[in-house]
């Protein structure tokens, strides 16, 4: 049974209606009629299309004591689906700007790894170029040392191999004097005994 079959048939829609008529009863001339019939028509018809629950809380309910509870459950099932789509965009929302920050995020950071980067390869640069010049010192005066030492050591005479004296031409035991053969006070010399100058 559709709507207008339950309102017809409903006895406080009926009283409801007869009363309605009584009171207008002069509206009801034939084109008066024709306009509250086209819209009414009009109103029920916007009524299914803008709150489709509307019609089917009316479908579902067999009275208006039924209407008025299947109208408490839509409206919860209503107001239970308009909070999770609410949650639902608002979760959606945080994440897009959640996402936005960390590509930002790593823009920024690309952006500055570069310039360290760059900054961090000219301070080597410079670096290597102190460290260039103090090796070239190094090395300049290293080659000043080499020179005046081998200028030194061409003047002077250097002891080499044949200079090292061998097995033979060291003293043996036998060589070396005893007690008896060192002098004692009666082999020095006498003043008198000595040269002299003049002679």
């Amino acid at each position: 049974m559709d709507v207008k079959e339950k309102v017809k048939h409903d006895s406080g829609t009926q009283a409801l209606t007869g009363s309605l008529v009584a009171a207008t009863s002069s509206l009801f001339v034939p084109k008066i009629r024709q306009k509250i019939k086209k819209g009414a028509r009009l109103s029920t018809n916007y009524l299914e299309e803008k709150f489709p629950q509307t019609s089917k809380v009316l479908d579902r309910a067999d009275g208006p004591i039924d209407a008025t509870e299947e109208a408490a459950d839509e409206i919860q099932d209503e107001v239970t689906d308009q909070m999770r789509e609410q949650f639902q965009k608002q979760l959606k929302s945080q994440v897009n700007e959640a996402t936005e920050n960390l590509r930002e995020s790593k823009e920024e950071n690309a952006a500055n790894v570069h310039a360290k980067a760059q900054d961090v390869k000219e301070k080597l640069q410079n670096k290597l170029l102190t460290v260039r010049e103090k090796l070239a010192n190094v090395k300049e005066t290293g080659e000043g040392i080499q020179e005046k030492l081998n200028d030194d050591t061409s003047h002077e005479e250097l002891y080499g191999a044949h200079d090292i004296k061998g097995v033979n031409q060291i003293k043996s035991a036998a060589n070396i004097k005893s007690s008896t053969n060192i002098k004692g006070p009666k082999d020095v010399k006498h003043p008198s005994n000595t040269k002299s100058l003049s002679s």
